[in-house]
């Protein structure tokens, strides 16, 4: 275990199924907490590795409902653990949450009012229902299995990527600070995009798009389309 300050909890690598009582109970104003396989901020190559190589540092399956009891926490970090579902809700200070290289399915996730970045990259997700995230910035849930998509009133989102998933249908408004969104390597066959004045890069390649309707998105530059059916 490494503890760099009072306020940083590392439990990389401790081969543990559950989060022991002594970290809601010893540190309760623990702010980032890291229950993951890797910590290493500056050079976090983790999503660039071969599969061999991926190692689970815990092997959590359940996100114990007392991490609200963390209420200074703003850093969570549960990479390449076991989980299969999560709901987390009503944490006022959480901005970062790292999901990626777990077994979930579902994901909810609502009144967390200053999460700002969300990645559940290389997962088995299902459902992902997001809620009164009004400062989320950064979504990544890429390698997935999703056939739906819903993303409405969040209102600081600028980065949306699903790619690789299974996505049939998507179902976006409310997202006025959206730049950069990729759906590409899905199964869209009809796309109609309105109302996104900030849109800089849109990626739909490899779908199986038959139409596709982009109004009112004033600001793109870069649109990716080749292999599909247009």
């Amino acid at each position: 275990m490494h503890n760099e300050n009072s306020t940083t909890l590392d439990l990389s690598f401790q081969r543990l199924e559950e989060i022991p009582d002594w970290v809601f109970t010893q540190n309760p104003d623990v702010e980032r907490l890291v229950m993951g396989d890797r910590f290493n901020e500056e050079n976090d190559r983790s999503q660039e590795l071969l599969d061999e190589e991926w190692r689970y540092g815990n092997m959590l399956k359940i996100l114990s409902p007392k991490i609200a009891t963390l209420k200074r926490l703003k850093h969570l970090d549960l990479r390449g653990n076991w989980l299969e579902t999560i709901a987390l809700h009503s944490m006022q200070n959480v901005e970062y949450l790292n999901l990626e290289r777990n077994f979930l399915r579902e994901l909810e996730l609502r009144n967390l009012p200053r999460l700002e970045f969300l990645n559940c990259y290389r997962n088995d997700l299902e459902n992902v229902r997001l809620e009164n995230l009004p400062s989320l910035k950064t979504l990544s849930c890429s390698l997935n299995a999703l056939r739906h998509l819903t993303l409405k009133e969040l209102p600081s989102l600028e980065t949306v990527n699903v790619s690789i998933n299974k996505l049939q249908s998507v179902e976006l408004s409310g997202l006025p600070s959206l730049l950069h969104l990729d759906l590409s390597v899905n199964r869209l066959e009809h796309l109609h995009l309105r109302d996104f004045p900030r849109l800089y890069t849109l990626n739909v390649r490899r779908n199986r798009l038959q139409s596709l309707v982009i109004e009112d998105v004033p600001s793109l530059q870069n649109l990716f389309q080749h292999e599909n059916l247009l």
